[in-house]
């Protein structure tokens, strides 16, 4: 930020006769609270009748006296002079200076406490407590609530010429404690202290110590605590030590980050030169110390300082000839990370003679006021002169408010000069100026008048859609704030519409659906617009379950159900954002699907040469319940498949066959639909015959049957297969034929006879050697055998297996070529139980 000088420099004291001062001892003869109301204290000459004395002014922020000057010592014997001031942030002030010879043996420190108005509180008070030799060179700091210490140099009190001692107060003028030594190292002198304290009372201590840093006066420091216990010890500020650094000043900001300044000999090339170093409130310091003057010919010296709030701080001193006529005082502004604001400048507007021994102080906001005594200016001698400077605040901005109108809307004026104030320039005085359109196709135009401060937005036809504006004020110090408001124009709304009409749809039951909405079936003429969908039967009913309709992608799906024939008329219905609708309508046809009959293959068992009558249509079904025909058929390969006029099938197996047979078929609904063909599988199994206890003649087909003769003389005939042949009781004739026959007697004298080689295989379980025959004359007379010994010929022979003997026999004899096989197996038999004419009949 920048500053401006408030007015012209003017004089402080009203009193001019002699001499009206302010001192290097002592530089901290003004005082400034946290709104910029401020004291100037200074020494007069003569004035109160008995050498020096001490006296104040009081001012405003805006630099006007308030009341008179008045002196503030009540002894005036002797010389009251070196004063120095500080006040809180309410105003409340406290002035001390040297007096000499009131506390009876030299000089000594007393103070004088103030109300923010000017009254006295209470009388003047001594503050050193030790009084041999001289106290004198007093500064004082206060807080924010009015707490204060006190410093001063006492000469001969720490044993070794001059030091720093304190006394700590309340807000009441209590002295907290006793007075307390400063400086830790004694040798020599340590003199000239200053105080700065943080508004919470913490504070530091600087003053000049000689030849502690090895070269003449240095610099030195000690930190407290707002309880006055020492933070730490001492510690050297100066960075270069060569020749001599002193004539130091602090300052200190409300949380407790200082400065302190000082002037050193010989270090920017010519004589003297103005130095700082910056520190943190834990007293780090902050960065290397840094040369203020830019200016360095011949001496610049006699540096003091003040801080705001946030620690931004200035610097003045004194500069010999810069300004052109012995010393001029000059200053620098820094920010509170310690970069130079601008480039250093000269105070005093007087330049006659020198004009030196400056005082800087600064309120919160950082505004400040710089006095100095400048001789024959006030026509008589030393006067006390000052500048109070005001920092430049750039324009704010109570904003504006963001502006909704609908499209097409009249012009919108809006008061700049409502939304824009600045403390240094009228309304007038602002230049104002669009920063930033982030969406200029809303407007026709955006235009200021200059004179009204009116910002007139002029809407372009049919726009709509949202902007910023960013409106930019600048005083006339070149100083602008910038507010930025949006700028919504919403569309007026229009009906949405059918811009192609819903083509009619087609489904087929039990046939999944689907149709897409197409995209450009509504439209809204309303720019950014979206379409919610929604869909009924046209009479506002609900669509069918099996239908759904997903909205946010306009997809109709489902799969009509069996039975649903017919047509639906769907309305779809597009929405937008403000309610307005419009709905079209489409028909939806849905056709009959035609099933095919579903039919299941079937098994049937039956004997052969009987028949089974099959209804195959029982055990078919038709989703559509259409009437059901057998529409064709295969035949069986051994049995006899007759259609049926009420659609049944009857099988009929023949005889002499047994074993699986099957036939296939289709059903139709009628409508085109045919069933899978399907197939029956028929089992036949053999006949068995069951005799009775009379003599019969029982004779089996060529199928593989079983005969039970149960009691008589019976004659049983197997045929071909594989028969199971039970005689029973009597005396059997058995003739088990060809195949594998197994054959039991039973009870009596039964015969097994042989006709023909082709009968071999069989097994004969209960051949009784006594009571049973073979009989194989047929046999060997088919094999053209006519001996009487079959064995001796090779036609026959016995074999042991087992406990089972094998009836062999070679259909050519021993001439031939072919070998034996097994005609008949006579379980648990022995050959030699076999003789040929007994039970073995050739």
């Amino acid at each position: 930020m920048s500053i401006v000088p408030i007015g012209s420099e003017f004089r402080v004291n009203t009193y001019t006769s002699s001499e009206q001062r302010t001192f290097t001892e002592t530089p901290q003869s003004v005082a400034m609270d946290a709104d910029g109301d401020f004291v100037v204290t200074w020494s007069s000459n003569g004035q109160d009748g008995s050498g020096w004395g001490v006296y104040v002014q009081r001012y405003n922020a805006t630099g006007q006296a308030l009341g008179n000057e008045f002196r503030v010592n009540t002894i005036t014997s002797n010389s009251q002079q070196f004063s120095t001031v500080a006040m809180d942030a309410d105003g409340d002030f406290v002035v001390t200076w040297s007096s000499n010879g009131q506390d009876g043996s030299g000089w000594g420190v007393y103070a004088q406490r103030y109300n923010a108005v000017g009254e006295a509180i209470g009388d003047q008070f001594r503050v050193n407590s030790y009084t041999s030799g001289s106290q004198e060179f007093s500064t004082v700091a206060m807080d924010a609530d009015g707490d204060f210490v006190v410093t001063w140099s006492s000469s001969g009190q720490d044993g070794s010429g001059w030091g720093v001692y304190a006394q700590r107060y309340n807000a009441a003028g209590e002295a907290l404690g006793n007075e307390f030594r400063v400086n830790s190292y004694t040798s020599g002198s340590q003199i000239y202290s200053k105080v700065a304290m943080d508004a919470d009372g913490d504070f530091v201590v600087i003053w000049n110590s000689a030849a502690q840093d090895g070269s003449s006066y240095g610099v030195y420091a000690q930190r407290y605590s707002a309880a006055g216990e020492a933070l730490g010890g001492e510690f050297k500020v100066n960075t270069y030590t060569s020749n001599t650094q002193r004539f130091s000043s602090i300052a200190m900001d409300a949380d407790g980050d200082f400065v302190v300044t000082w002037s050193s000999s010989g270090q920017d090339g010519s004589g003297w030169g103005v130095y700082a170093q910056r520190y943190s409130a834990a007293g780090e310091a902050l960065g290397q110390e840094f040369r203020v003057n830019s200016y360095t010919s011949g001496s610049q010296l006699y540096s003091t300082v003040a801080m705001d709030a946030d620690g931004d701080f200035v610097i003045t001193w004194s500069s010999n000839a810069q300004d052109g006529s012995g010393y001029g005082v000059y200053a620098q502004r820094y920010n509170a990370a310690g970069e130079a604001i601008g480039d250093e400048f000269q105070v005093n507007t007087y330049t006659n003679n020198s004009q030196r021994f400056s005082n800087v102080a600064m309120d919160a906001d950082g505004d400040f006021i710089v006095n100095w005594t400048s001789p024959g200016q006030d026509g008589s001698s030393y006067g006390v002169y000052a500048q109070l400077y005001r920092e430049l605040e750039a324009p704010t901005s109570t904003g504006i408010s963001n502006v909704i109108v609908q499209e097409d809307a009249p012009n919108t004026v809006i008061d700049l000069f409502a939304a824009f104030t600045d403390d240094d320039d009228t309304d007038t005085n602002l230049t104002y100026t669009i920063a930033n359109n982030s969406n200029p196709s809303l407007f026709v135009a955006t235009t200021v008048d200059a004179v009204t401060g009116e910002l007139i937005l002029d809407y372009a036809t049919n726009a709509n859609g949202t902007g910023n504006l960013t409106i930019r004020a600048t005083d006339s110090d070149g100083l602008s704030v910038e507010t930025t408001f949006d700028v919504t124009v919403t569309a007026v709304n229009d009906t949405p519409t059918v811009v192609n009409s819903i083509p009619n749809q087609s489904a087929a039951e039990d046939v999944p659906f689907s149709f897409l909405l197409p995209a450009n079936t509504f439209s809204d003429v309303d720019a950014g617009s979206s379409l919610a969908y929604t869909a009924t039967l046209s009479n506002g009913n609900a669509l069918p379950s099996w239908l759904i309709f997903n909205a946010a992608t306009r997809a109709f799906s489902g799969t009509p159900l069996n039975g649903m024939v017919g047509s639906l008329d769907i309305r779809v219905t597009a929405t937008d954002e403000v309610g307005a609708n419009v709905s079209d309508t489409f028909n939806l046809a849905i056709a009959n699907t035609n099933y095919a009959p579903i039919t299941n293959d079937e098994v049937a068992t039956l004997t052969e040469g009987n028949s089974i009558t099959l209804d195959v249509l029982a055990n078919a079904t038709d989703a559509d319940g259409d009437a059901l025909t057998i529409e064709s058929f295969t035949s069986p390969t051994y049995g006899t498949l007759v259609q049926n006029e009420e659609g049944t099938f009857t099988y009929i197996a023949p005889l002499n066959f047994s074993g699986a047979d099957n036939f296939t078929y289709t059903v139709s609904d009628g409508y085109g639909g045919t069933s899978e063909l399907t197939t029956v599988s028929l089992t036949v199994d053999p006949l068995n015959l069951e005799g009775t206890a009379a003599s019969e003649t029982l004779t089996g087909t060529t199928s593989d049957n079983i005969i039970n003769a149960y009691g008589g003389n019976d004659v049983i005939e197997g045929n071909a297969g594989n028969d199971t042949v039970s005689a029973g009781r009597g005396h059997d004739l058995l003739i088990g034929g060809s195949g594998a026959d197994f054959l039991v007697g039973g009870a009596g004298n039964d015969m097994f006879v042989y006709i023909d080689f082709n009968d071999k295989g069989d097994i004969i379980a209960d051949f009784s050697i006594s009571r049973d025959s073979l009989g194989l004359t047929s046999l060997f007379d088919n094999l053209g055998y006519t001996g009487a010994n079959p064995i001796a010929a090779g036609y026959m022979r016995f074999v042991q297996s087992g406990t089972d003997t094998q009836v062999q026999i070679d259909p050519d004899g021993v001439a031939g070529s072919q070998n034996f096989s097994s005609l008949v197996t006579l379980n648990n038999v022995t050959t030699t139980a076999l003789i040929i004419g007994s039970n073995v009949i050739v």
